[in-house]
């Protein structure tokens, strides 16, 4: 973001905008509410109209934002304002603030978007067990200079989100379930990242499951072992966004199985290997190039087992070089100028390009076709804008690449000055190294009331120039012009840049009449380049740096240095450095620690006093007075004594410590003079696998190597194992029966690193060699054989042990003994399983038999014959379900099996399968809700009926009630209840009357207490009259007309 701010006048209304921020992150594709980066927008407006109320308008890049709305401002007021919004995309933002009549304030901001890389994956090649969890690191790192969010998961694993910060990096842990009954083979594990990374990648893992044994004929070598003959990659170079596809030559040494593991551009990829011969094979990989990686040189990595080596693809990519040519004198606003982009394709690749420019809201974009080493210059007019002090120009790839770009953009920003009215600032250079001094002028060419430069706040602040019509009367200072005296005309000044100032965007603030013209320009701060660098006193552990450095500066500047050894932070031993513009040499005596030994990567770095970073390089340095040049071991045996031999070069006397990670530590001193080579004896215990060697000279400066014992060390001989007699097999399931087998595998120079029986590892103590391994036998005979290895590959197998699995027959039989539904689910389903698995087909034969639902009127019986395949254990019945309207009891359907074949039937062989009837009560009611009778009559008749027929019996109560009418005088009370028999809807009862019934007069009877139905029209009324109604005829003439 531009460092200073921005004003402008425009008609009634004064809009600032103060943007606060360097840069701004954004999170790609959609940044999240939670996580959102968002830029502030702060400013004042003031309402200088006899009107209340204000309204500004707001835009991203031309898109509308939500208004800015002061309704309540009134004339003369003032009023701040804070805008929050989110960009959605990465690159150039230009934000604008604009008034009603169309003037503009505007903001740059640069939006970054994240780049996240990921490591090889650890776990990945492991042996697991069935039903294990199995566990894979992945190194996950940012190396952005923005925040990152990403989410992982792998197979059904629960999401887990990084919040990566700048430029750092995790290692994560993921926990794979593995499941119980996952067949013995390799698997790949997809690993998912979502976010500001979308990729999918792969780890290759073997899971070790329990299938049924059989007796092999030979043995087929457990964990295989190769060597990596050759490697051929076409093409070779290979594009940037295209496939290199590597073909690996591959030569077994051993029978069994391997995991081939690439690694290199960006890409991981895990090839299971089964070597069932001796003879040759190849295998070939293909990687896809990232479209953005830069050109140059990439090792791959190709490890197989514990051989591993190395393969450098050359990778070509598009590059180029861009300038962008500005105006360096003002220009009026409203005019045009030109502007010029220069692309020189450096690479050697021909590409297609889009250059854009940017101006304000203005952008302006063509394509180009880039070719080898060729530059290519572009003119284009830009109109002259008082708001905006910055050109910018994007070199990026053709928008059809815009999901997988062929490469990065490039962009080049230069300022421009703009001026509005009579008067303007003209500034040399508008680029400019810290330390020297811009000067410029102050140009009047008519008629103004004020004028006033001066530097902003980031600079500290300061009038530089002031110009206003003065009476006659005023005192003038340093800085101060009378328009009144002299209307027009130039008045030089100049501004000093500090000589540690940072590089950045700056402006002066100028003001004609009151309207804000910023004046822009770019510091180019100080710059340290070390083009010579030498190392005294190389037999120190406190070495002494000479280094000459080319000091891009206008003026002297103050550094501080640092150092840093292979990453461990070291001591300068001297204070700030004052350096001077042009070519000079320091020497820089420094202090390591300790720890720090052998020859490593030195890195050297200035910083100016505000902790900026200057300059810097890196070399390579020796420390101390001696040397571990090489380690290796002479040997026959790893239980017999062993050389360890040693390639020195030093003087003085130096300490060697000799430390196996299993056993004793050994320790002696030589005196060295130059290089010499030393031989010490030493017996290792069985269980050691890997020697440290350690060289400490009088200084305190130490090397160290690692020594692997089976790389010098060979073990020939093989191991001895016995086998004892399994327990007797209780019969077992028809499938397997778990048979134990014990032993004990020995061996007198290593390790044993693995015992199988019949091909199923066991569990084994690798001290004592005692070892365990269960196998699940099928009914039958097996003979049994015990095959132990050493940690040297060295193979033993024992004697043979016989032993016979008995069989026995499954239990057939429904998983519940009841089930129920709802009339409107149909078919139901039954399940029927078998107790245990079984290596053979079982039937049983099944039929609907009774229930108190009705057959194909209530379901549809079903029977027949159900098949259980080999090693299937349940399955499914479905009755078919006969959907009614009818409100009915519910209802049961028996289910039965019998005769089972190859199985025995057991409990529960009968379900109940109870069907829940889902219809709704009928309603009941009177048909009429009046009924007029003759006072006189004897009794009333009254109907009443159901909404639908019901499958059960229904009751309701009916009773009279008083109105007008007496019980005793003009009816019997009556009190009784009503039945409706299934499938009855309509029922009539009555009502006695008495004889002294008076006309006129009227009673009710209501319906309650309903069983199984629910009440609705449940009143009638019955009104007495004088008699019956009595009819006249009239005749009627129709005339013609």
């Amino acid at each position: 973001v531009d460092q200073a701010g921005f004003m402008v006048v425009s008609g009634n209304y004064t809009v600032s905008l103060i943007p606060d921020q360097d840069f701004v992150r954004i999170d790609t594709p959609a940044a999240r509410d939670d996580q959102a980066a968002q830029v502030r927008l702060r400013g004042t407006v003031r309402n200088v109209t006899p009107l209340t109320g204000v309204t500004l308008t707001v835009s991203d890049n031309g898109a509308a934002l939500p208004a800015l709305e002061f309704p309540d401002l009134a004339p003369g007021a003032s009023a701040d304002f804070e805008f929050w919004t989110t960009p959605t995309t990465a690159g150039d933002h230009t934000f604008s603030v604009q008034t009603p009549t169309g003037d503009r304030a505007t903001a740059n901001v640069a939006v970054l978007a994240p780049s996240i890389a990921v490591g090889p994956i650890g776990g990945a090649g492991a042996d697991v067990a069935a039903g294990s969890l199995a566990t894979l690191t992945i190194p996950v790192s940012n190396t952005s200079p923005v925040p990152a969010f990403v989410d992982l998961a792998a197979l059904d694993g629960a999401l887990q989100t990084l919040n990566l910060e700048p430029e750092s990096s995790t290692l994560v842990s993921l926990q794979v379930p593995i499941g119980p009954d996952l067949p013995v083979g390799a698997y790949s594990v997809p690993i998912s990242f979502t976010g500001d990374l979308t990729r999918i990648v792969t780890a290759t893992l073997f899971v070790q499951g329990a299938p049924p044994i059989i007796p092999p004929v030979e043995d087929t070598g457990g964990t295989g072992a190769a060597t990596i003959q050759a490697i051929a990659a076409t093409p070779q170079p290979v594009q940037c966004g295209t496939a290199l596809e590597l073909t690996i030559t591959i030569q077994p040494t051993a029978l069994g199985r391997q995991v081939l593991e690439v690694v290199g551009l960006e890409n991981q990829v895990q090839v299971p290997l089964v070597f069932d011969t001796l003879a040759q094979l190849n295998r070939t990989v293909t990687f896809t190039v990232p479209a953005t990686l830069p050109a140059g040189e990439y090792p791959i990595s190709v490890r197989l087992g514990e051989h591993q080596t190395t393969y450098v693809a050359q990778v070509n990519c598009w590059a180029a070089a861009l300038e962008l040519q500005v105006p360096s004198a003002g220009i009026p606003h409203g005019s045009s100028f030109p502007v010029t982009v220069a692309v020189t394709e450096t690479a050697g690749v021909a590409a297609p390009a889009v250059i854009t420019v940017r101006y304000g809201e203005v952008a302006i974009s063509q394509t180009l076709q880039l070719l080898p080493y060729q530059t290519i210059l572009t003119t284009l007019p830009l109109t002259a804008d008082i708001g905006v002090g910055r050109v910018t120009t994007i070199l990026s790839a053709p928008e059809t690449d815009t999901e997988d770009p062929a490469y990065q953009p490039i962009i080049d920003s230069r300022p421009v000055s703009v001026y509005l009215g009579n008067a303007f600032v003209e500034l040399a250079p508008l680029q400019a190294p810290a330390g020297v001094t811009l000067t410029g002028e102050l140009v009047i060419t008519g008629p103004i009331t004020s004028a006033r430069l001066s530097l902003p706040e980031s600079m500290g602040g300061g009038l530089l120039l002031s110009a206003s019509i003065y009476s006659t009367t005023a005192v003038f200072e340093e800085g101060l012009i009378d328009l009144q005296q002299t209307p027009a005309g130039r008045w030089a000044f100049s501004v000093p840049l500090a000589r540690d100032m940072q590089r950045g965007r700056y402006a002066l603030d100028f003001y004609v009449n009151g309207v804000w013209q910023p004046v822009p320009f770019d510091v180019e701060g100080p710059q340290v380049i070390v083009s010579e660098i030498a190392v005294a006193e190389i037999g120190s552990c406190t070495p002494q740096l000479n280094l000459t450095l080319n000091i891009e500066s206008a003026t002297t500047i103050i550094v501080s240095p640092t150092v840093h050894f292979e990453r461990i932070g070291g001591v300068v031993k001297s204070g700030p450095i004052q350096l001077y513009k042009g070519r000079q040499t320091i020497t820089l005596p420094i202090e390591l620690p300790t720890s720090v030994q052998g020859s490593g990567q030195l890195s050297i770095g200035f910083n100016s006093l505000a902790g900026n970073s200057v300059g810097g390089t890196t070399t390579m340095l020796q420390r101390g007075q001696s040397n571990l040049i090489a380690a290796r071991l002479e040997g026959i045996s790893r239980s017999a004594p062993a050389n360890v031999v040693l390639d020195v070069f030093g003087a003085g006397m130096a300490t060697i410590v000799l430390k196996p990670d299993r056993g004793a530590t050994y320790t002696t001193t030589h005196q060295l003079s130059g290089y010499q080579t030393i031989r010490l004896p030493l017996t290792f215990d069985r269980a050691a696998s890997s020697l440290s060697v350690t060289l400490l000279d009088q200084t305190g400066c130490r090397s160290v190597q690692t020594l692997l014992l089976s790389e010098y060390l060979p073990d020939l001989t093989p191991p001895t194992v016995s086998l004892n007699a399994p327990t007797p097999a209780n019969p077992g399931t028809p499938t397997t029966v778990p048979v134990v087998f014990t032993g004990t595998a020995i061996d007198g120079d290593n390790l044993i690193c693995s015992v199988a029986v019949n091909g199923q590892s066991a569990q084994v103590d690798a001290e004592t060699g005692v070892y365990s391994v269960t196998l699940r036998l099928p009914p039958g005979s097996y003979q049994a054989r015990a095959l132990a290895k050493d940690c040297a590959g060295n193979q033993g197998e024992s004697n043979p042990q016989n032993v016979t699995v008995r069989q026995t027959l499954p239990i057939v039989q429904f998983t519940n003994s009841a089930a129920g539904t709802i009339e409107a689910t149909s078919p139901v389903t039954i399940m029927v399983k078998l107790d245990q698995v079984a290596a053979f087909t079982t039937t049983v034969r099944y039929y609907t038999d009774g229930g108190s639902a009705t057959p194909n009127a209530d379901y549809l019986p079903i029977s027949g014959t159900l098949t259980f395949a080999p090693f299937q254990l349940s399955q499914q019945l479905a009755v078919p379900i006969i959907e009614d309207a009818l409100n009915e009891f519910d209802e049961t359907v028996v289910l039965q099996l019998s005769d089972p074949l190859s199985a025995t039937l057991g409990y529960p062989h009968k379900t109940i399968v109870v069907l829940v009837d889902d219809d709704p009560e009928p309603e009941i009611g009177f048909i009429t809700p009046t009924v007029s009778i003759v006072a006189g009559r004897t009794s009333v008749e009254l109907t009443v009926t159901l909404s639908a027929p019901s499958g059960r019996p229904i009751w309701v109560d009916y009773a009279t009630v008083d109105g007008t009418a007496i019980a005793g005088e003009d009816y019997t009370a009556t009190h009784r209840p009503l039945l409706f028999p299934a499938g009855v809807t309509s029922r009539t009862f009555s009502i006695p009357l008495l004889p002294g019934a008076k006309p006129g007069r009227q009673f009710s009877v209501v319906l309650n207490n309903p069983i199984y139905t629910q009440v609705s029209a449940g009143q009638v009324t019955i009104s007495f009259s004088e008699g019956e109604n009595k009819q006249l005829y009239l005749p009627l003439i129709l005339r013609d007309r």
